[in-house]
Formats: C-alpha cells, structure tokens, sequence
C-alpha cells in the first residue's frame, strides 16, 4: 500500500506531460533568484506610489508550475504584493494557464501562449468581488535578461494600449 501512495504522488509530480519549450520558459523566469525590475517612473500619480516594480518567480511542487509575487518599490524597498500568479501546464486540456490573485479580492484566470523560444502572449480576465470583470492582454518578448512587455486593455470591442515595462533581471 505504502508503494502505491508514492508512486501515485511521485507520478501526479512528474514534468514528463510539459512541453519542453515551457520547462525553457520556466527556468528562464526562475534563474539567478527569478526576480525582475521594472521601472515606473512613467506612470507614478497621486495614486500609484510605486517608483518601480519587481516580480519574483519561483518553482510550484515537483516543478510543475511556477509561482510569481509582483510587489511594489519605492526608494529600494519592497512595500507590498499586489498580486501572486501561479502559471501551469493544463495537462488535459494542453494549455499553459495561469490565475492570479489579487489584493482588493481580485481573481485572473488566463491562458498564455509561448509564440516561440523569446515571445509570448496570454489574455486574462479579471473578475472583482463586486461581479464586474475585464479583459487585459499582455505581449512579452524576453532577451539577454530583459522582457520587454506590452499590456492592452479590451474596451470598446478593441484592444487599446496600456502600459510598456521592461523587466530586467536582478542578478543576485
């Protein structure tokens, strides 16, 4: 009994369904301590106290997912996580997906498509705990430890630009 418990943990663990570029786009995300700069000094306003943000991506379970908290800076110093993702290969339905949460409640369930070995692509939406939601875009292009990355917004039955951000690797 005690062998059938560890091979079904062991199996349901197991990266061998994930395709190998998504394993590539993972240990990118994750190498040198998986954290990421962007400056948004263009973007700061009476609201928006973050003069840049970073993200840090780390390995799920039996590296089966990865995880990422985007958290704000001012000065230097972190102040908080505004949202956590938890990106994943769908193995029944042979998708990459990702959900992410949200402080205010907030909840993104997107699908992402690795277009080749350096852009990518997803469509989230966003659901609010007053029942309202919205759809946002993101297309990234990653080299030589930068992403460049560009958000849309759905409104009016089109995508209109939002923000552009290149997220630079923090070596550590």
């Amino acid at each position: 009994m005690k062998w059938l418990l560890a091979f079904t943990l062991i199996s349901f663990g197991s990266t061998a369904q994930i395709p190998d570029q998504v394993l590539r786009h993972w240990e990118e995300l994750t190498a040198n301590g998986g954290t990421w700069i962007a400056d948004n000094s263009a973007y700061m306003n009476g609201s928006e106290k973050a003069d840049a943000y970073g993200i840090t991506w780390t390995y799920g379970v039996g590296k089966t997912s990865v995880i990422g908290r985007l958290f704000g800076l001012k000065d230097g110093k972190d102040f908080g996580t505004f949202w956590e993702f938890r990106v994943f290969y769908h193995p029944e339905q042979k998708k990459l997906m990702y959900h992410q949460y949200g402080w205010g409640a907030g909840l993104g369930i997107a699908e992402m498509k690795l277009i080749d070995d350096t852009r990518s692509e997803d469509v989230v939406t966003l659901m609010y705990p007053d029942g309202t939601s919205s759809k946002v875009k993101h297309e990234n292009d990653t080299r030589a430890d930068i992403q460049y990355a560009q958000s849309y917004e759905w409104k009016d039955g089109e995508w209109r630009k939002q923000r552009y951000y290149e997220w630079k690797k923090k070596v550590e």
